[in-house]
């Protein structure tokens, strides 16, 4: 029987690079096929409107796909190193009223990413689209700053300052959990 923690010991750099490189020329095989029907005279008008909105969706999904190989080609293979951080974990045990083992569950993430002095989490799933990551960092005692983030790591709105008690409230109407 295979052991995950034996999987998940190191990273193979070229295995993820192909995974990426591959989904990559499948949306770009998808936005030939879109612009191809987007040309099509005999496309009804309707029709074409759905292709250009597919065809906008698509290269978006292709800067970040570009964007995520070379980060993953600037990384070096070897032992993974996972850690997690003092503040990630008061932040988490904030937002879940101290348990830990429900972060997932309550906030939707895909990943979690603990940063020196905060926490950067993020999804797919959640219904407001142009967020893709939070960021969560304590400023004072029991008061922690949200900076919600979309495509490409650009910051969506102003920083918003919170108390603990009220995280993941906060996070609920600002992400749509």
């Amino acid at each position: 029987m295979i052991k995950l923690k034996e999987l998940l010991t190191e990273f193979n750099k070229a295995h993820f690079l192909n995974l990426i490189k591959q989904d990559l020329e499948s949306k770009k095989g998808q936005l030939a096929y879109a612009n191809d029907k987007i040309r099509y005279s005999g496309t009804p008008k309707w029709e074409r409107k759905e292709w250009l909105n597919v065809s906008k969706d698509l290269k978006k999904e292709i800067k970040v796909l570009q964007v995520r190989v070379k980060q993953v080609s600037k990384m070096e293979e070897g032992k993974l190193t996972e850690g997690t951080t003092k503040y990630g974990l008061d932040i988490i045990k904030q937002i879940t009223g101290g348990k830990p083992s429900q972060f997932g569950n309550m906030t939707k993430a895909d990943w979690v990413q603990h940063q020196p002095h905060g926490l950067e989490f993020g999804s797919s799933s959640w219904k407001n689209k142009k967020v893709m990551r939070a960021q969560i960092f304590p400023t004072a005692k029991n008061v922690y700053k949200i900076q919600l983030m979309g495509h490409d790591y650009f910051k969506l709105g102003t920083p918003k300052k919170v108390k603990g008690n009220m995280l993941y409230s906060t996070l609920k109407k600002m992400v749509r959990i």
